[in-house]
This record gives C-alpha cells, sequence and structure tokens, in this order.
C-alpha cells in the first residue's frame, strides 16, 4: 500500500495463464512534517487479462530486498 506510486511504462510483462504482472515504486510517508520520513519500495499489481481495469492483485508490502529509505 502507497501513498505515491511510480511507473515508467516499461516493466511489464504479459504470462497467458495470469495476465499483466506490473512492478512499480510505491512511496509511503510516515511521521510528521519535522521528522518524517519516506520509505520506498518495489510493488507488484496483476491486471485481469480480459479487462486490464481491474486489479486482481497489488501487494501491499514491498518485494523482499526493494525497500529503503
Amino acid at each position: 500500500d502507497s501513498d505515491s506510486l511510480y511507473f515508467d511504462g516499461t516493466a511489464v510483462m504479459w504470462d497467458e495463464s495470469l495476465g499483466w504482472i506490473v512492478y512499480y515504486l510505491g512511496a509511503r510517508w510516515s511521521g510528521s512534517r519535522e521528522n518524517g520520513r519516506t520509505d520506498y519500495g518495489v510493488g507488484l499489481l496483476l491486471l485481469d487479462r480480459e479487462n486490464p481495469e481491474r486489479v486482481l492483485y497489488r501487494s501491499d508490502l514491498p518485494l523482499p530486498g526493494t525497500e529503503g529509505t
């Protein structure tokens, strides 16, 4: 789950049995304005192959090894 998403349009794969697999960079803000921080990580979307507007899965945590501050 992210406060903001960045997708550059190149990190997309097609899987015949699943549909569209999209990787994105997500950012989450935490803390106060004075003492806050931004954490980021790579997330994953799985879009329906028949109707790509339908999200079948969206990761709620960054993929392991992609977290950063």
